[in-house]
């Protein structure tokens, strides 16, 4: 009984200053708000590749498609809650393609946006 009262006690005095060093948390990260606007820039030609620029409001998942055809992203920057996607699409021919932009709310899965814009390649 002694013995048990022992490890009790040598426990509750660890658990003390455990929690006497612990940093206490004081306040949550806010979470993140769902895409509210897409604006999707003018093509432009760089390096004999066609790039195409999207500003997000919100944050959330971002694909791009030229054509239906998936593309790569080249460049994100943040700025608060502004986010700004540089897609590179290869190079193309001279000519109007259909890009499209599908990004996913992080925060709330269902608010997916769509957005299509024909840009050019000169």
């Amino acid at each position: 009984m002694k013995k048990t009262k022992r490890i009790l006690s040598i426990a509750l005095i660890m658990a003390m200053l455990l929690l006497a060093f612990v940093p206490k948390i004081t306040a949550l990260a806010a979470p993140a708000s769902p895409i509210s606007s897409v604006r999707i820039g003018n093509g432009y030609m760089e390096d004999n590749c066609l790039k195409v620029r999207v500003i997000v409001v919100g944050s959330g998942t971002a694909m791009g498609y030229l054509n239906d055809v998936r593309v790569r992203m080249e460049s994100s920057t943040i700025s608060g809650n502004t986010y700004t996607f540089v897609f590179n699409c290869g190079y193309k021919a001279p000519g109007t393609y259909t890009f499209r932009y599908v990004g996913r709310s992080t925060v709330r899965p269902w608010n997916t946006v769509i957005e299509e814009k024909a840009v050019r390649a000169y």
